[in-house]
C-alpha cells in the first residue's frame, strides 16, 4: 500500500533490534529511526527511505536483513520489481491496480 510518508513511524522500532545491523545492511540502526516509510505490505513489511541512502529500502518483517533496492525511474516501475522478487507475483502491479480501480 502506498502511504503518506511517516518519518516517525521507524523511531518506534529502532529500539527493538527487529534487522541485523551488519557490514551488509545498507543503513546503521541509528539511521532506521531517520527513514521516512512510504509504503507498506499488508503483512507488515515496510518500503522506506533515507536521505543519506540512493534507493528504496525494504524491512521485511519475516526477514532479519534490510535490503536495498536501487532507484527508480517512476515508483510504478520500482513495485514492478519489488513486488515479483518479494511475493512471487506473476503479475505486474499496474495490471492489479487495473483491477482495483
Amino acid at each position: 500500500m502506498i502511504e503518506r510518508p511517516d518519518p516517525h513511524l521507524l523511531q518506534a522500532y529502532a529500539d527493538y533490534e527487529l534487522w541485523t545491523h551488519d557490514d551488509n545492511c545498507p543503513i546503521t540502526a541509528q539511521q532506521l529511526g531517520e527513514c521516512v516509510v512510504i509504503g507498506s505490505s499488508i503483512d507488515g513489511d515496510f518500503l522506506s527511505i533515507h536521505p543519506q541512502v540512493e534507493g528504496l529500502l525494504w524491512l521485511p518483517t519475516s526477514k532479519p536483513w534490510i535490503s536495498l533496492r536501487h532507484p527508480y525511474k517512476h515508483w510504478l516501475s520500482g513495485l514492478n520489481s519489488i513486488l515479483p522478487q518479494t511475493y512471487g507475483l506473476k503479475m505486474s502491479i499496474s495490471a492489479w491496480l487495473f483491477f482495483i480501480l
